[in-house]
């Protein structure tokens, strides 16, 4: 995520499932358009199937780097705390642990440092980066691990919404163009919150039977394909 300057837009470059390549989505600098990613949703495969953190993740174990400073973890936790309390469910448990941890299973590691600018030189708030594991079949089934970064340079007053935002890109959702949501890219004071569209997804995720398990699921093979957004 980055925050609402002059400069709006930034280059980058996202995986597009629908067609199995990698997409180059350019904007100019200084004008208005949003940066665009697959689908304003959720993440999927190259069948269009939803690509979910598979039913026995969940909760999902948030590693906190041992490192990290007592302010952050702070806002780590109340940003866990976001997710859980509107979906009234598990989403997300909590522990600190060291780098040990970075490429575990059905984890999320989240760690704190500097992020490079953008090539508007917008500053970067935060970047995550989703894993997602192929099957025995070479399809793309599930979400793996994901690895999440918040900047050490980032405001108090935008960390919170920085961590839920990042944490929303670690479950699979990707940036909306609707200001009320807290998917949007950009951290402005109006910014809104976790939209139902967001909590529906996420208790589907958790709470589905096994006649909703995706029909590409199977034992996962390396390698994981990374996927960032920020």
């Amino acid at each position: 995520m980055i925050p609402m300057k002059r400069c709006m837009l930034f280059i980058a470059s996202f995986i597009v499932f629908g067609c199995g390549s990698t997409i180059n989505h350019t904007n100019q600098c200084n004008g208005l358009n949003l940066p665009s990613e697959q689908d304003s949703t959720s993440a999927r495969n190259e069948f269009g199937d939803p690509l979910y953190w598979h039913v026995d993740a969940f909760p999902i174990r948030v590693i906190v780097d041992e490192n990290m400073s007592g302010r952050r973890v702070s806002v780590v936790m109340n940003a866990i705390q976001a997710w859980n309390t509107a979906t009234g469910m598990q989403v997300f448990s909590a522990e600190r642990g060291s780098r040990s941890h970075y490429e575990s299973r059905n984890t999320i590691f989240i760690s704190e440092g500097r992020i490079p600018d953008g090539p508007c030189s917008e500053t970067t708030l935060g970047i995550a980066t989703r894993y997602y594991g192929t099957n025995s079949f070479g399809i793309h089934d599930r979400i793996d691990h994901a690895v999440i970064t918040l900047s050490d340079v980032v405001a108090p007053g935008q960390a919170i919404n920085t961590a839920i935002h990042e944490l929303g890109h670690a479950l699979g959702f990707s940036h909306t163009s609707d200001i009320n949501d807290v998917m949007y890219p950009y951290s402005v004071t109006n910014r809104g919150g976790i939209t139902q569209q967001k909590i529906d997804y996420v208790i589907h995720m958790i709470t589905r039977n096994d006649d909703d398990v995706l029909r590409s699921e199977q034992p996962t093979q390396e390698p994981y394909l990374p996927v960032s957004f920020y």
